[in-house]
């Protein structure tokens, strides 16, 4: 699951960057979003998606490079919209932008993905008896009984940069540039990978709320903690260690 919204959010990130590839305004634009997407690669542990966030920041930084020298060569104002709206039209149509490049590499991978997950359905459905299950069903459930302990005490990327919120926020401002795109994208997805989309947008609002509480209640704890230690303790495990020495 989070593969497919830390994926899906940068894919959909670059959609809605490369709408505005070729306007002058481009470099404001996406100074906001690549300043996000710089603190969640030092922020996560996983170096896929360190390398797919360095690669929309790349394309980014690269587009509003080329916009710069551009525009410092244009001889009107930015109230005049008709020149403004022809702004780079012959560069437009050989989409030479950069941004507009990765944006085309991303949807091609998601589109290959997306038909690599029907054909592994189908092989899963295949190898399923008549009542749908699978041998190894009963020893899944167990095996996630048992991690039940290790998964609440784990802290991943996502309770950081809050993938939950920018991905839903991608999709809206997605969908207010370029709705078809939107729709074309998750026309590639099944069933389930339809519904997981529609419920991780409607989710977003309550995880915001769920990780700010969750981390007003650290900050609580942690100070409770310190006010009994008092100024002078020495914590129990560095304690410990010390009497051995």
């Amino acid at each position: 699951v989070q593969e497919v919204i830390v994926e899906g959010a940068l894919q959909l990130l670059a959609e809605h960057l490369k709408q505005w590839a070729y306007s002058p305004g481009f470099p404001e634009l996406a100074h906001i979003p690549c300043r996000d997407l710089r603190r969640f690669c030092k922020a996560t542990q996983v170096t896929r998606f360190r390398k797919a966030a360095r690669s929309v920041v790349d394309a980014s930084e690269r587009n509003s490079d080329w916009i710069s020298r551009k525009r410092d060569n244009v001889d009107f104002a930015p109230k005049d919209a008709e020149r403004v709206r022809l702004f780079l039209s012959t560069e437009r149509e050989g989409k030479k932008a950069p941004m507009e490049k990765l944006a085309a590499q991303l949807l091609e991978k998601e589109r290959q993905r997306a038909a690599a997950h029907a054909a592994t359905d189908v092989k899963i459905t295949s190898g399923r008896g008549s009542d749908g299950t699978s041998d190894d069903d009963e020893d899944d459930e167990d095996f996630d009984d048992g991690m039940l302990t290790d998964d609440e005490n784990f802290t991943s990327p996502i309770d950081d940069v809050d993938p939950f919120v920018l991905f839903a926020e991608t999709v809206r401002a997605t969908q207010s540039t370029d709705a078809q795109r939107v729709q074309a994208l998750a026309g590639g997805l099944d069933a389930t990978g339809q519904q997981t989309l529609q419920e991780l947008v409607a989710y977003a609002p309550t995880r915001r709320e769920e990780l700010a509480k969750k981390k007003a209640e650290e900050e609580a704890k942690k100070a409770e903690a310190r006010a009994k230690a008092g100024p002078g303790a020495i914590p129990v495990q560095r304690a410990g260690r010390d009497a051995h020495h």
